[in-house]
Order: C-alpha cells, then structure tokens, then sequence
C-alpha cells in the first residue's frame, strides 16, 4: 500500500512540475508576442513619421524649386568674370556662356564695398560716407491689405506698385484689384509710386495694347517713379511666352517703353541678369533706365542699373509676410513731374538694321 501511494504521489509531483514549466512556457510565449507586438507597432509609427517627413521635404523642395523659377531665376551664386572683352556667365539654368561686352551699354558703377546691410534687411549706399541710396518695395494684390501709414513709419521711401498683368498661359489681360488702394495708400502717406506691369506679350501689338491699358489707370495719380516693362521667363509650367526670341522680346519692350515716354513719364524695364544677357538686346535698350533683380548682397551685374531688387524675403512694418526690398541709386521724385493728361502713341517702332543684331541667344 505505501509503494501505491508513494508512486501515487510521485505521478502527481510530476504533473505539477509539468503544468508549472507549461505555464511558464506560455507566460514567456505571451511576454515575446506582446513584446513582439509592441516593436513591431513603434516600426509602423517610425516608418509612418519618416515617410511624411520625406513627403513634406519633398513637397518643400517643390516649392522652393517653383519659388526660385517664378521670381526670375534671380539666384544668389553665379559666377561673373570679365576676360579680354568678353563677358563669362555661369549658373545653374544656362550653364556657361561667353558674351562680348557691348561698348556702347554704360558698365555698372556701384561701388560694392559701400554697400551695407542693417540688421533689420535695409540696404544702403555710402560711397561718400553718407546713404545715397533710395529705399523702397514693390508690392501687388499678394500683399493683401497693407497699412500704410506703417510702411511709411519704417522707411519706406518708394513704392513700385504692380498695375496688372498679362496671363502667361491665356494672354488675357488683368488689372491688379489692389492697384489704386496701394497707389492711393502709398501717396497719402506720403510714399513716392512708380508702377509696373507684368507683361507676357509675343508681339509688338501686345505690348502697346498692355501700355495703353496702363496708362488709362495711371491717370489723375502724381506718379513720380518709372513705369515698368516686366517681362518675364515663366518657366514652372508651359506658357505662350516660351518662343519668343530675344529681338521680338526687345522690340516689345521698346513699343512698351516709348509710348511711356512719350506720355511723359519715366519707362524703365525689370530684368534679372539672364534675362538681360540672354534675352534682351541691352544696346536697344540704354537709353531705359534699368531694374536689376538679383538676390544677394552684391550685385554682379555687369551693365549700368538704376534700382536694384536685392531680396524677395524682406519684412517690413506694415505688411503681413515677405515682401520684396529695392534700393533706387537716383531720386525720381526730384525729376520732372509727369504731364497732367495723358497722351499716347499707338505707333510701333520701326524695325531697323541694328534689330536684326543681338548679344542674346534667341
């Protein structure tokens, strides 16, 4: 009988070791899959949070590549050099080029070492110890409601104030809504205005149709700045723009320019630096004063200009977001006032020998 119960017991011992290693075994088991569970849900979050990243740094990267196309390519590193009458470019959008110097264009005389950047993104000019220099912005429907009085407490001293526009895509012509709230709102605070019009015109026609419709809005205003042809390389998306030569280009922007002059006012035209070298015939055009946009501290422009567009990231008093900064190397509100009523000239120029050349490769 008590080798019965000693077996008996001995079963039992055993089994209870047996149910105890497989419980202990299961707890382990449940321990590695929740563990197992837990990694695998921080992989998917981790793996979730870089790919938005990498979108939104994607994304970002698209802006910024459709931000730089859209403001005219104006960049901030480019390699410029002078070698035995010719002229070297190089960026990143045309590669390299060798232009001759045109001896009839007046070479830029800014002294770049008298030109100084203030803590706040004010630039001016000192070649003689004190500020030669004009400041001013340039401003359209983006800038959505602008305080005035704001603008004019901070410094600003001119204002180029965007008309209208050409569409880059339809042709159709469009007047800025905010055009005369900004030009009234510059003046009564006592900011000078000069206007410009975003022109996309392929023919001559346009182009006098596009200063004409300008000069209309112009009127019963004390326009003391230059008026501006600024036409442009789109270059983000397909636009009607796309074929025209550099002599069509220029010949638009003389008609433009001389139906401005002779309305009395002052024509000036907008380019950046490849849109000048490249695009534009500049001998047909020195006798226009001249708006450089090139971002950076230094201009590298060759040629002679008379307002310079040194950043589309400016913050002024005033105006919610960025804003474009301009310095202006002469003061216009100290030039002959335009005439009280408007005249124009709906004869396009004539097309001469000198047209069928030019520094620009079409």
């Amino acid at each position: 009988m008590t080798d019965n119960t000693d077996y008996l017991i001995a079963e039992l011992e055993h089994l209870f070791n047996e149910e105890e290693k497989t419980k202990r075994t299961i707890r382990t088991l449940v321990i590695i899959i929740a563990v197992l569970v837990i990694l695998l849900a921080v992989f998917v979050v981790l793996y979730i949070t870089a790919r938005d990243k990498a979108e939104n740094a994607m994304a970002t990267i698209k802006i910024m590549e459709v931000e730089k196309v859209v403001k005219d390519y104006a960049d901030n590193d480019p390699e410029v050099r002078i070698t035995e009458n010719r002229l070297y470019f190089k960026d990143g959008l045309f590669g390299e080029a060798w232009l001759p110097i045109l001896k009839d264009v007046e070479p830029s005389t800014i002294e770049k070492e008298h030109l100084y950047l203030d803590e706040n993104g004010i630039m001016s000019y000192c070649p003689d110890y004190e500020n030669e220099a004009i400041f001013g912005i340039d401003v359209s429907y983006h800038q959505k409601n602008i305080d005035w009085e704001a603008v004019a407490a901070s410094g600003v001293e001119f204002a180029m104030v965007r008309a209208g526009y050409r569409g880059y895509e339809t042709g159709k012509i469009s007047l800025d809504e905010d055009f005369h709230k900004n030009v009234r709102g510059a003046l009564e605070n006592g900011i000078d205005v000069g206007v410009y019009f975003f022109s996309q015109a392929v023919t001559v026609d346009e182009a006098i149709e596009e200063a004409e419709i300008l000069l209309a809005e112009l009127e019963g205003y004390d326009i003391t700045y230059p008026v501006v042809y600024d036409w442009e390389i789109i270059g983000v998306e397909p636009a009607r723009t796309d074929d025209v030569s550099a002599r069509t280009a220029t010949n638009c922007a003389v008609a433009f320019c001389e139906i401005i002059k002779d309305a009395g006012y002052k024509p000036m035209v907008y380019a950046s630096r490849r849109m000048a070298y490249f695009k534009f015939d500049l001998s047909r055009l020195k006798d226009y004063d001249f708006w450089l946009a090139e971002y950076s501290d230094e201009p590298t422009m060759y040629y002679n200009f008379d307002m310079w567009q040194y950043s589309c990231e400016g913050q002024i008093d005033g105006i919610e977001g960025e804003i474009d900064m301009n310095i202006c190397f002469k003061d216009y509100s100290k030039e002959e006032a335009p005439p009280e009523e408007t005249t124009v000239t709906t004869t396009a120029p004539e097309t001469t020998a000198a047209e069928e050349t030019s520094q620009s490769t079409e």
